[in-house]
């Protein structure tokens, strides 16, 4: 008996290095190639926006972000603003129902406010476009389903047609949809 609980002492000790040596591993195993902050009120509270963090390759270390917005006087989209170009760059449909459907804006018509992108200049809905700055056929997930607090937020039960925009309350004049998100 003495000499079997040996044995299995002696095992469990050369076993250590190994399983010290899977911990970093086991660790470092998953790390998001994107993801979505959660919704955050704009400094003035005329809109809300989340940030969308991602990795412009799988091995890229940390993240990038660019901003997802949500206007209270468009409660059927989310605009994608671009943080470092200072434009916005396409949106998607708020209310879209798990399809995996996107409007990216032209190159031409991207702008730093949404006052100065043309009417019509979004196109059509279409596929996913590819993460950005990513080049290995990667694409954006779409945000999660839960809408914006407050005047944005959809009706319960989720139906396909959003409320109409709830009024700001009387005060100062709220800035324009145009205005770009500060986060």
């Amino acid at each position: 008996m003495d000499c079997r609980r040996r044995l299995v002492l002696r095992a469990m000790i050369a076993s250590l290095p190994l399983l010290a040596a899977s911990v970093p591993i086991l660790g470092d195993d998953y790390s998001p190639r994107q993801y979505y902050g959660p919704w955050q009120p704009s400094p003035t509270s005329t809109y809300y926006y989340r940030s969308y963090y991602y990795k412009p390759t799988p091995s890229y270390a940390g993240y990038k972000h660019h901003y997802v917005v949500a206007y209270p006087s468009d409660s059927k989209h989310y605009y994608y603003y671009n943080p470092y170009k200072k434009t916005y760059w396409g949106r998607c449909d708020s209310y879209c129902d798990g399809q995996a459907y996107y409007s990216r804006l032209p190159d031409e018509y991207q702008r730093p406010t949404l006052a100065e992108i043309p009417d019509g200049a979004f196109p059509a809905n279409g596929p996913l476009p590819s993460i950005p700055e990513s080049s290995d056929g990667g694409h954006l997930d779409l945000p999660p389903d839960d809408a914006p607090p407050g005047p944005v937020a959809p009706q319960s039960g989720g139906g396909a047609n959003p409320p109409p925009p709830i009024p700001a309350p009387p005060g100062p004049a709220s800035p324009s949809p145009g205005a770009a998100p500060k986060g």
